[in-house]
């Protein structure tokens, strides 16, 4: 029982942080339709309203008042098997398809009485996203092979709002400097089968349901030393995120405890940089490239959640066996730094007309040790098309990215220190935005 309860934080936790984070897959990478478009290229362009996630010192490079709505749509596939001995297919399911809608609105106003200066406003979704297994298929990893089990679901769903108010400043025609306040709204719902310890026996559902608040800033530097080339660094700082909520499965009742518990779990996002260049060589072209860093190293390590319940404590903190270097209650990640390249092209083919495409790597940060299938960590490759017509007042923007997962071979032995699930693992994620950007004066 134990050990079903530190996978199913486990699994939180890769949820969480795959959802929350900057890069990796199930995260919204490319935040704002045209961002999308030119493959989330932008720390060193960042001359729209998305300013205000990307580098937002980039505001200032913008004259009077605009809204932007836009609305993206990601799409994952997921595929999962296990092996024989002699290399047959023991079992394979994919996830079931589903569609996660995040619906975002950001804005600027250029203050004409102070010269240089410009606020900014984003309620927006930097991630938002899920998954859904056939829990039928799965009835091997849960000691179970023969009733029907699909009443057991397992799932899970993030959203995670962010309320960002924005200022940036131009010092003079080289250089501005920007700064936005990120204030983190999370909601968080799983649901698995949990771990009968009675072999053969009908696994319990396990339930849970949580949300939090975290807090940090995004600072940024832009440059344009001539014309035709703009130089942007940004930082997005660590934040902590306070998640309370509750838990319930009637396996707990085996062990004479509440079949439902309150809990605590105190998370973090990891520190962000990203610095990037934009060109134009000619005439209504621009090129952009970026390069952005996430430090996992220094925020998914060790997680610690705490059960309110008594019974569901005894459950989980105490060690399985005397040579664990861990409880149950206590999350392995030992995640890696990642490096993401992307690039991005935009063309003015009519007055009107803008069209663009780019690429991004998104290399996966988890080890093998503490992989987990129900969100895998893929490497990507990302291939982005987009376009955008202007009707003066209004503008339309329309973008998508396929990201094509690379194939994972994990071969590791499940431990309670290391708890990863062998097998084969991909994931492919569509995503699709559609934008009206409106200028006010």
């Amino acid at each position: 029982m134990k050990q079903i309860y530190r996978m199913l934080i486990t699994l939180f936790v890769f949820v969480q942080f795959t959802s929350l984070s900057y890069s990796n897959g199930f995260s919204l990478n490319s935040v704002g339709t045209r961002a999308l478009g030119m493959g989330g290229a932008m720390v060193g362009l960042a001359d729209d309203e998305t300013a205000i996630y990307w580098n937002p010192a980039g505001l200032s490079n913008r004259e009077g008042a605009q809204v932007q709505l836009f609305v993206t749509d990601i799409v994952p596939l997921s595929s999962f098997k296990q092996l024989n001995p002699d290399g047959t297919v023991y079992f394979s399911t994919n996830t079931e398809t589903q569609h996660y809608v995040a619906p975002n609105l950001m804005g600027y106003y250029n203050i004409e009485s102070v010269p240089g200066l410009t606020v900014g406003l984003g309620v927006y979704v930097p991630s938002g996203i899920g998954t859904k297994w056939k829990t039928n298929y799965l009835r091997s990893l849960y000691n179970y092979y023969n009733d029907d089990i699909s009443d057991i679901e397992t799932m899970s769903k993030i959203g995670v709002y962010d309320f960002s108010p924005a200022v940036a400043y131009k010092i003079n025609n080289y250089l501005q400097v920007g700064l936005a306040v990120n204030i983190y709204y999370g909601m968080f719902d799983l649901k698995m089968p949990a771990q009968n310890p009675v072999a053969g026996k009908k696994p319990y559902q396990y339930s849970e349901s949580s949300t939090g608040m975290g807090y940090g800033v995004t600072v940024g530097l832009l440059s344009k030393p001539i014309d035709i080339l703009s130089i942007g660094v940004s930082v997005r700082t660590k934040s902590t995120i306070k998640m309370k909520g509750s838990a319930t499965d009637d396996e707990m009742t085996l062990l004479k405890a509440s079949n439902s518990s309150d809990f605590d779990r105190e998370m973090s996002w990891p520190m962000w940089f990203g610095g990037g260049v934009a060109v134009n060589p000619i005439k209504d072209l621009t090129v952009a490239l970026d390069v952005q860093y996430s430090q996992w190293s220094q925020s998914e390590d060790v997680f610690t959640t705490d059960f309110k319940d008594a019974g569901w404590q005894k459950a989980t903190t105490t060690k399985q066996k005397p040579t664990d270097k861990y409880t149950p209650n206590q999350i392995v990640l030992r995640w890696k730094d990642a490096l993401q390249i992307r690039a991005g092209i935009e063309y003015k083919l009519l007055k009107e007309l803008t069209v663009r495409t780019g690429y991004y790597y998104d290399p996966a940060p988890s080890p093998d040790e503490t992989y987990n299938f129900l969100f895998p960590s893929i490497t990507y490759n990302a291939f982005t098309l987009g376009v955008s017509y202007d009707l003066g007042v209004i503008s339309i923007i329309a973008a998508g990215e396929y990201l094509m997962g690379k194939e994972r071979v994990i071969t590791n032995t499940p431990t309670n220190d290391n708890p990863a699930i062998p097998g084969t693992y991909n994931s492919n994620v569509a995503a699709f935005s559609l934008g009206f950007a409106y200028k006010i004066k």
